[in-house]
This record gives structure tokens, C-alpha cells and sequence, in this order.
């Protein structure tokens, strides 16, 4: 789960299950890698600032290893 959506300074993530490590990518609409790090979610939650992107649609994936476990979109707006 991605919330809030549409977001303005942060978003979170939410997993029912921990599973480590993870990797957050954040994808702009023209494909560009905003974030792409590795995280450790704390009780399922993992909190990121979005307070730099432009209103605007980002592409939000988390992946174990080379598996894709979240693709959704994310709204901007402030």
C-alpha cells in the first residue's frame, strides 16, 4: 500500500510481511530514477520525502533481488 495518494512532502510505503533487503525505486513520467536505494522498512513502514519532486505522476517500485514485490503510481500535488 502507497498512501497518502496524491502525497505533497512524504509518502509511505506499507508491507504486510518484512522482507529484507528491498530496494525503493521512484521513476519520474519520463523515466527518470528520482530514488533508487536500498531500505529496511520498520514494522512493515518505510517513510520517504517527496518535498523536492514537481507536482506531477511518479512510478513507484520496490523490489527483493531481482523480483518486482510493488509497482504502483504515485501522484504529486501541492
Amino acid at each position: 500500500m502507497l498512501y497518502p495518494n496524491p502525497a505533497k512532502d512524504y509518502a509511505v510505503l506499507y508491507m504486510n510481511q518484512e522482507v529484507t533487503p528491498l530496494q525503493l525505486q521512484v521513476i519520474d513520467a519520463l523515466g527518470n530514477k528520482l530514488i533508487d536505494q536500498s531500505i529496511a522498512p520498520f514494522g512493515g513502514y518505510y517513510t520517504f520525502s517527496t518535498a523536492l519532486f514537481s507536482d506531477g505522476m511518479y512510478y513507484v517500485n520496490l523490489l527483493s533481488g531481482k523480483s518486482k514485490i510493488f509497482s504502483g503510481k504515485l501522484s504529486i500535488f501541492k
